[in-house]
């Protein structure tokens, strides 16, 4: 819901390019961008944040502009108004690391002239950050197109740090290290750096990215020299997708470019819990999200590239997501040489349903932009780059009882490939599945508009254990960086949990230097709607009772997440909620031991069972423990050199309770504390089960549909 009211700006001009300015505060008063229409008729901005009190420059003057094929929009620009709104919104996310989601923001929209066309620049703040996009209002049937951007990124000064990613100049898949290195330089990639870049400036964070990216647009990066601190918007680099698509953007009016976001903080914690990605995307355009699920799977590809091929071996992974709970079971690359497809896949359907297992199926994504070598020789490949060979198979699928698809190989930012993504995600919500982006771009922004999208790749996961000695080296300060950078923007499917360090089918050597309890520790530490286990089924069976229900309990949707400590490559911990439980996953990313003390006054008053997954002696060694824990000490936890930790907090007795989430279908919800509030509504085919020592107080939002079935009981909180 969005409530808008029109608010008084600063506006100072006087005469025709003379020097005008802008100014727009965000909500709480704590962020001011100031925009400058300059002598020469140029459009810059800058951000100032009194997040500390004192007034500090975070963004010095940054260009704005974009070249059309018909019309330079840079320079002499006419400003013919400049109005202000006031924004409060809600939405709702099936997968994140928030799931009820609210912001204030303020809308400043600066109309101008040239050339004859309307050409607006839009900016929006909010509390914790800035963002711009390009608009052309007009309705036209001509095709544009997009030369260059001159948007910047300027940095007030270049003295703090910075974690950034370089490009690609072939196949951009995100798949590289985030490197500390200074603000301000190089890229060795003639291609630049990717989003999103973490920076640290006058003792703020900013996290670059784009979102709302759509089919009339390309994915953008930053340039390869930031000169002096001013990182430059650039497109796609002209070999991206072995040149089979044009690097331009081609369009027809109106149209919007992405907005350019900076997420703003003055600790890293308001850049980990930001949602900026999602807040400032198109909102969902899917009604019924009921077959919307989230969730771990488990899959056979990485322990077996060839096990996809044989239901027996598969079958030994589904018993495996049957035992600990797990949702799905991806049937992965070249699925299609199971022997007697047409009728075996349908029976494996069947035998996983009948273990509450649902399937997916993985594709090559093809087409002739992918010509690598190893792209080449994977199955099944070309069913999802033609229209009609998509939805057809799509179809098949659907009617065999497969419940998403993961589409590989993407490996383009090109518009020409954002067309790809954006209809493969269209027909697979005609159809209700769901989807997973492998070799593909970093998140921007449609988990919010297509729910149906429940993670996307863009990173370099476990797999690198696999074929990289230098991976494997950096493999724990890497995980570490990933929580303040790649999986701020969105899901992300890492593919944690390798628990071995020899590779299991022959014993090969894949020491990665992470301890077993770190990689049960991703689990909870990277959000994804839906996260893969890496290892073999048989090291999973072997894990103690304790772990096995940590893993049973953990869902793919949070409720809340919070930053209790960390820094890129050193280490972090995070918490995140589930209902009225709490998971504390911590992991260290250097080579040496740290003891953790873990400030637990965040947790609600009450009485909680602990489960602990903790280091042993060795890091192919893990400890766990389960005891009763009551609220009012904190918690310290020793960890090895690249070590980790899962602390699982299940609410038993709570001293106060409130409960608002709708009831929904099939569930069967129990709750207990010494007293409980509820506003919640009971939806048919569902149940509820309040218990307290107390009181129940039912709110005038309470209601119980027909069909449904409410217990209230007063007696002691725990058994």
């Amino acid at each position: 819901m969005k409530l808008s009211y029109l608010i008084v700006f600063f506006y100072l001009f006087s005469c025709y390019y003379a020097k005008a300015q802008y100014q727009i505060h965000s909500p709480d008063g704590n962020l001011k961008l100031t925009v400058h229409h300059e002598s020469d008729g140029s459009l810059t901005y800058e951000v100032y944040s009194f997040k500390t009190g004192t007034g500090l420059q975070l963004l010095k003057k940054s260009k704005l502009g974009i070249t059309r094929n018909d019309c330079d929009f840079y320079s002499g620009l006419n400003v013919i108004s400049v109005d202000s709104t006031l924004e409060s919104e809600s939405y709702s996310l099936q997968s994140g690391k928030k799931k009820e989601l609210s912001f204030d923001s303020k809308t400043m929209t600066i109309q101008t002239t040239k050339c004859g066309v309307n050409f607006w620049v839009i900016f929006k703040i909010l509390n914790n950050g800035v963002a711009f996009r390009y608009h052309f209002p007009d309705s036209s049937e001509t095709e544009y197109q997009i030369g260059s951007e001159y948007s910047e990124f300027a940095l007030a000064n270049t003295n703090g740090t910075a974690w950034m990613q370089e490009n690609s100049n072939s196949y951009p898949v995100y798949e590289g290290f985030f490197n500390e290195v200074n603000p301000g330089s190089s890229s060795s990639q003639a291609s630049g750096f990717v989003f999103p870049a973490l920076i640290s400036v006058n003792d703020h964070w900013l996290l670059l990215t784009e979102t709302d990216l759509d089919s009339n647009f390309y994915a953008s990066h930053l340039s390869q020299h930031p000169t002096g601190g001013t990182y430059k918007l650039s497109g796609p680099y002209p070999f991206d997708g072995v040149s089979q698509f044009d690097q331009f953007a081609h369009f027809k009016t109106p149209m919007k470019t992405p907005w350019r976001v900076v997420t703003i903080g003055n600790q890293l914690n308001e850049i980990v819990e930001s949602n900026l990605t999602t807040d400032l995307a198109q909102s969902s355009v899917i009604s019924d999200q009921s077959y919307i699920e989230t969730g771990i799977a488990t899959f056979s590809w990485w322990s077996s590239f060839t096990s996809s091929s044989y239901i027996d071996s598969m079958k030994h992974y589904v018993d495996l997501a049957a035992d600990l709970n797990c949702p799905f079971f991806t049937i992965d690359a070249d699925w299609d040489k199971i022997g007697n497809l047409e009728t075996e896949l349908p029976l494996f359907v069947d035998y996983a349903t009948s273990k509450g297992v649902k399937l997916w199926t993985w594709y090559n994504m093809g087409g002739p932009h992918n010509a690598s070598s190893y792209a080449n020789n994977i199955t099944p490949r070309d069913s999802m780059h033609v229209a009609q060979t998509r939805r057809d198979h799509l179809q098949w699928i659907k009617n065999m009882g497969i419940a998403g698809i993961k589409v590989d190989f993407m490996m383009s930012d090109k518009q020409g490939m954002i067309q790809y993504y954006l209809d493969i995600i269209k027909d697979a919500t005609e159809l209700e599945l769901m989807v997973n982006f492998h070799g593909a771009t970093v998140p921007r922004g449609w988990q919010r508009t297509y729910p149906n999208l429940m993670t996307v790749e863009a990173v370099a996961g476990a797999e690198g254990i696999l074929f990289n000695t230098n991976f494997r080296q950096r493999l724990a300060s890497h995980n570490v960086t990933l929580a303040f950078t790649r999986n701020v923007l969105g899901s992300m499917d890492y593919t944690p949990a390798v628990l071995g360090h020899t590779y299991h089918n022959n014993g090969d050597n894949i020491d990665h230097n992470s301890t077993i309890s770190h990689q049960l520790a991703l689990l909870t530490l990277f959000e994804s709607g839906m996260s893969h286990f890496a290892d073999h089924y048989s090291r999973f069976e072997n894990l103690p009772e304790t772990a096995k229900e940590i893993i049973r309990q953990t869902p793919g949707a949070w409720d809340e997440t919070k930053l209790l400590s960390g820094y890129p490559d050193e280490e972090v911990v995070l918490a995140r909620k589930y209902k009225h439980n709490w998971f504390i996953s911590g992991i260290n990313g250097e080579n040496f031991g740290k003891t953790e003390s873990i400030d637990l006054s965040f947790l609600p008053h009450g009485q909680y069972r602990l489960r602990t997954i903790k280091d042993g002696s060795s890091k192919g060694l893990i400890v766990t423990e389960n005891q009763t824990f009551t609220t009012g000490n904190n918690l310290t936890v020793d960890i090895l050199p690249y070590g980790g930790f899962t602390l699982f907090f299940e609410a038993l007795c709570l001293e106060n309770l409130t409960l608002q989430d709708k009831v929904t279908e099939s569930a069967n919800d129990e709750y207990q504390a010494v007293n409980i509030q509820s506003l919640q509504e009971i939806e048919p085919n569902s149940s509820l089960s309040l218990k307290a020592e107390n009181s129940i107080l039912l709110e005038p939002t309470f209601y119980s549909e027909a069909g449904s079935v409410f217990k209230a009981e007063i007696g002691n909180c725990v058994n």
